[in-house]
């Protein structure tokens, strides 16, 4: 997914489109930052047993329902509250490997935890309510 853009960047500075400078001050130093340390997180979270365990937690607050529809509330919630919270793509890449150990725990297709995980973390607002001018 990374290799093609890389590959159109450096032919935009080979061919003069950009220079060096412009394609440097272009990247957005924080998002790459993000991006390298939520993933390491991710990796270890799903090697180290804590995705599991969290997984278990959040099977005892299902109460071992296997309602999909409560199952699927339940990865759309989470995430949804948590990217408010924090970045979208950090919320997804910690989301996709609990959702998908706690849908293969419970017995269900991991895929559509996994589309209740991203669809969640697509939604980057909630909607601002306005207070009355006077209370």
């Amino acid at each position: 997914m990374y290799i093609i853009p890389c590959i159109g960047a450096v032919l935009l500075v080979i061919t003069g489109v950009l220079d060096e400078k412009e394609a440097l001050s272009s990247i957005h130093l924080p998002t790459v930052f993000l991006f390298t340390g939520v993933l390491p997180l991710s990796t270890a979270m799903a090697k180290s047993g804590a995705g599991e365990a969290v997984a278990d937690i959040m099977i005892k607050m299902l109460g071992n329902t296997t309602n999909p529809y409560i199952i699927m509330l339940v990865f759309l919630i989470f995430p949804l509250v948590l990217t408010q919270l924090m970045s979208n793509l950090a919320t997804v890449a910690i989301f996709i490997p609990l959702a998908s150990t706690v849908a293969v725990k419970i017995g269900i297709d991991p895929r559509a935890a996994v589309m209740a995980s991203l669809m969640a973390g697509s939604f980057l607002f909630l909607p601002q309510w306005q207070l009355p001018a006077r209370l």
